[in-house]
């Protein structure tokens, strides 16, 4: 250990062995000495030295000796000797470097008899005055003035017999029965003296003094044994107790691991004052205790002694932690698509945890490792689990302990699932033909039951269409419309479906819209030109709308009107129209029916005009005889005068025949007799020409010009004109065939109007 000399003004040595405060009641014997001391200089090498000698005594029964008494007190003018401390600064001395701890205190006889020896612990030097004349129970052991002796000897001769010094005698006698709680030196020199060069002084006072000690040991209490696992580690702390009887100044405390012969394993907590009501904890988290049986040893100091206790910790394996999970609720269909999600975890960090599920007694999932971070999953799709609540067990071990959570799992009824099919949109003239296709599926297989209501935009019912009826086969739930009276507008249909435990549903809008009129048209025929066209007809209307009719060809209108229909369909009569302005030919007549919320409804008929009536034909000529017959090539002009009812344009044809051959005549015959006729259709005259010439030998020539007229239609006239070059001017003959060939025309056009009327 290291010992330190401080050097002030005035040098005050004082040595002690002392316990902090606690000093007893009783003082010891004490001597006084004087003397001269010495110093040399030197920092290293300069010396301390004493040249003092005992000159008083005070015994433990109050007398005081000043004299060698023979066979009284022998330590009377002993020397007082101070070796092995060397100079270490000016105002400092320590022990030899090589061996610092040898710094002692002696008191030795002229004759060399030791008496006491000590090893001084440390040295202080203080202004004189300041020191206690008397060791007592206020003595300071941190005042400058208190040093301390350690290693103190009496008697280290060996004698055994009766000390000559009553002095040490005494001393031994109290020394001997109990521990010395403190000694003291005190060395006092004038205030000139001075330690920092080669320098001697007086020592005016010297006193070497001490008290008995009556100190108790402290009191360790370690508590009481402990039993934990290795998760509550953390969290623990051992709670031992100090105390002292004396109120020792400081009582400092540690915690080693012992083993069974109170070797100390570790140190686990070093020596730390004791704390506030005697409390020495320790705390066990800063500590790596494994598992099994500790000893824990509390040792108690007061300065003087130091006490102990044990008590013994078992530190055991923390079981696995289980957790099953949070409670959960689902549906039979959502079993074979769920898994529990289990996890187990361990405190000790076994790798090879293992976990299986359980319900009551049942295995649901046998003993498997757990995953990598303690995953524990139950697949609940290859189980049978029925409806109702499930007590669902997590077992989990570390091969040394098992734990268990529980979670709840309740499986309900899936309920079924309603379909009320699209929204569709009808017309009102469909709901009779219409009929929803509503279906109804089960997971459970229930049977099933199903209604149709309909209900407002909240969802309340306002009309029960179908009560419940068992689903069909298929789960089939239809609803036929052609019972219900339905305005027009949306209806939200709800179609609910039961399986006896539960009941949903499922909307559809069934929209229904104004109905189309519908027209029918009558009066398609064939009509003959200029006589009256009537066209009939019905009309219809669902919803009974007043309806707005129109026949019409084309953009032409022919008729309009309105005219009330009748509700559900029965069809009204319309008026009839009648046309009687119609051209030949076919003609496309629409009937047009609206109600005034639809597209109109249109329908169209045929109507053919035609004629069948030939046209009229009164053909005149310029020219009726060619006289004379001078074979001459004479102008004829016929007006045809045809016409047709239907005031469409008349086709004229013509053809030109002799009664006498054109050539072989004799008497200057020429030919040809006749040009072609040149016809203008716009004004109907034929230009023709016509010999004039005629066989001497016979009755005269007769030229037939045979007109055709054709109207549109195919309806043909003829008439024909006949031009004569007479045998002679005045023949009767001529005269008669004239007479014949009229009345022959007149029976042909007769004849002709009259198949026109059979037409």
């Amino acid at each position: 250990m290291k010992r330190k000399l401080l050097i002030v003004l005035t040098v005050i040595l004082s040595l002690t062995i002392f316990a902090e405060y606690n000093w007893a009641a009783t003082l010891l014997p004490w001597v006084r000495f004087s003397g001269s001391y010495n110093t040399t200089a030197g920092i290293g090498t300069g010396s301390l030295t004493l040249n003092a000698s005992v000159s008083e005594m005070d015994y433990q029964n109050g007398n005081v000796w000043k004299a060698n008494v023979s066979g009284i007190e022998t330590i009377y003018g002993a020397k007082i000797v101070l070796s092995g401390a060397v100079r270490t600064g000016n105002y400092s001395f320590n022990g030899d470097p090589s061996n610092p701890d040898d710094v002692t205190l002696s008191i030795v006889s002229s004759d060399g008899y030791v008496y006491f020896t000590s090893t001084l612990a440390d040295s202080v030097f203080t202004q004189q005055g300041l020191y206690f004349v008397w060791l007592n129970q206020w003595l300071n052991t941190n005042d400058l003035a208190t040093l301390n002796l350690h290693n103190v000897v009496l008697r280290p001769n060996g004698d055994d017999g009766a000390h000559p010094s009553r002095y040490i005698s005494e001393l031994a006698a109290y020394l001997g029965s109990t521990n010395v709680s403190g000694m003291k030196m005190q060395l006092y020199v004038p205030p000139s003296g001075n330690f920092t060069t080669n320098s001697s002084g007086p020592i005016t006072f010297g006193l070497i003094d001490g008290l008995q000690s009556l100190n108790t040991p402290p009191a360790a209490n370690a508590g009481p044994d402990v039993t934990i696992s290795t998760n509550q580690v953390a969290a623990t702390a051992i709670n031992g107790t100090v105390t002292d009887a004396d109120a020792a100044y400081t009582l400092t405390c540690r915690w080693t691991e012992i083993d069974e012969s109170g070797n100390v394993l570790s140190v686990l907590q070093d020596w730390t004052p004791v704390g506030i009501d005697s409390l020495c904890s320790l705390n066990l988290s800063a500590l790596s205790l494994g598992l099994g049986t500790h000893i824990l040893n509390l040792d108690a100091n007061d300065g003087e002694v130091t006490s102990s206790d044990n008590m013994t910790l078992i530190i055991n394996n923390t079981a696995p932690h289980a957790n099953a999970g949070n409670d959960i609720i689902i549906t039979s269909e959502e079993v074979a698509a769920t898994t529990i999600q289990g996890a187990a975890t361990d405190f000790d960090g076994n790798t090879l945890l293992q976990c299986r599920w359980i319900e009551g007694t049942a295995v649901l999932q046998d003993w498997t490792l757990a995953g990598i971070n303690g995953e524990c999953p139950l697949s609940l799709g290859a189980l049978s689990l029925g409806l109702g609540v499930h007590t669902l067990t997590l077992e989990a071990t570390d091969s040394q302990a098992t734990s268990s959570d529980d979670m709840i799992l309740t499986i309900n009824n899936t309920p079924p699932i309603a379909n009320a099919g699209e929204n569709i949109t009808v017309t009102s003239d469909q709901i009779a033909v219409t009929a929803i296709q509503g279906t109804a599926t089960d997971f459970d297989g229930d049977a099933i039951t199903c209604r149709w209501t309909e209900t407002d935009g909240a969802g309340n019912v306002l009309t029960v269409l179908q009560d419940w009826t068992p689903a069909g086969l298929n789960g089939e739930c239809s609803l036929s419309l052609s019972t219900f009276s339905f305005g027009l507008g949306a209806h939200t249909l709800s179609f609910e479906a039961n399986d006896g435990l539960a009941t949903s549903s499922n909307i559809m809008i069934l929209t229904i819209n104004n109905s189309l009129p519908h027209a029918a048209p009558g009066g398609a025929g064939v009509y003959v030109i200029n006589t009256p066209v009537i066209l009939p007809g019905d009309a219809s209307d669902f919803d009974g709308d007043m309806l707005y009719y129109e026949w019409a060809e084309g953009t032409n209108v022919l008729c309009s009107g309105s005219i009330q229909s009748v509700a559900g369909g029965t069809a009204v009569l319309l008026p009839d129209c009648v046309v009687s302005n119609l051209s030949l030919g076919m003609h496309t007549i629409s009937l047009k029916i609206s109600d005034g919320f639809n597209q109109q409804d249109i329908k169209y008929i045929t109507v053919q005009i035609i004629d069948n009536i030939a046209p009229t034909i009164k053909p005149v000529a310029n020219k009726y005889i060619l006289w004379p017959p001078n074979h001459i090539m004479v102008n004829i002009a016929i007006a045809a005068n045809a016409t047709d009812n239907s005031g469409c344009p008349v086709t004229l044809n013509t053809t030109v025949t002799s009664n006498e051959p054109q050539y072989g005549l004799g008497s200057g015959d020429t030919g040809p007799d006749w040009t072609e006729p040149v016809i203008d259709q716009t004004t109907g005259i034929i230009y023709l020409q016509l010999r004039a010439e005629r066989s001497g030998r016979g009755k005269g020539r007769v030229y037939t010009i045979t007109i055709t007229a054709t109207d549109c239609s195919g309806n043909t006239s003829t008439a024909k004109v006949k031009v004569r070059v007479p045998h002679d001017q005045d023949n009767d003959d001529r005269k008669r065939e004239d007479r014949d060939e009229r009345d022959r025309d007149d029976r042909h056009d007769r004849k002709d109007c009259k198949d026109d009327r059979d037409d």
